[in-house]
């Protein structure tokens, strides 16, 4: 998807080129996508480094509607035969959106996706068969006092072959009380971290 929105946090198609020549990186790739013009998302190039030194996995973060150049970067790199697993796609706001909408398109050419983490999506969009887990994090109707304006469940379109774990930030632990809402998510240690640990778990499983 294209806008005329200017990503006022920087880095495009050179982030998500950059990884394929990558060195000393384990296999593998994470990619990070901010949500509209990254006014909301400031926290994401950071948990993007922090991520990439944790993990030591290959990492980029970029604006939501580089979906496209992505997409065509990796069947390119599956055609070269240099795409391995695990593959994890991270995205807040219309940036949570675009996972899904290139899971959709990877899954045209059969490339899996090993997991998804939603931050607050903006729609409640369908996932594909061809990821196997998502974690989505998402503010309820309500959250201290204010009707949310985005943020659902997210449902896969095969429950057999897609985990799909949703999180209430308004009802849930470890998120409740903790005064995490959808514009300091991307910034919140406590959140990261508990990110962190699931992306660990795919990494180990």
């Amino acid at each position: 998807m294209q806008t005329a929105c200017i990503d006022f946090y920087g880095s495009g198609d050179k982030q998500i080129q950059a990884i394929d020549n990558a060195q000393d990186a384990k296999p593998g790739r994470i990619y990070l996508m901010r949500g509209l013009c990254g006014v909301l998302s400031m926290g994401m190039n950071d948990f993007a480094q922090q991520l990439a030194k944790k993990t030591q996995l290959r990492t980029a973060s970029f604006a939501y509607y580089r979906g496209e150049h992505l997409v065509a970067d990796l069947i390119e790199q599956q055609r070269l035969h240099k795409l391995s697993a695990p593959l994890i796609l991270i995205g807040h706001s219309l940036g949570a959106d675009e996972t899904i909408i290139v899971a959709k398109k990877l899954q045209q050419h059969h490339i899996p996706v090993d997991l998804i983490i939603s931050l607050d999506p903006v729609k409640s969009r369908p996932i594909p068969g061809n990821v196997k887990h998502v974690v989505n994090v998402y503010i309820g109707n309500t959250f201290q006092g204010m009707r949310a304006i985005v943020g659902s469940p997210l449902k896969a379109v095969t429950p057999n072959k897609t985990l799909v774990e949703n999180y209430n930030l308004s009802a849930d632990q470890p998120f409740k009380n903790h005064g995490i809402n959808h514009y300091n998510m991307t910034k919140n240690k406590q959140l990261r971290s508990w990110l962190l640990a699931q992306i660990n778990k795919q990494l180990i499983a």
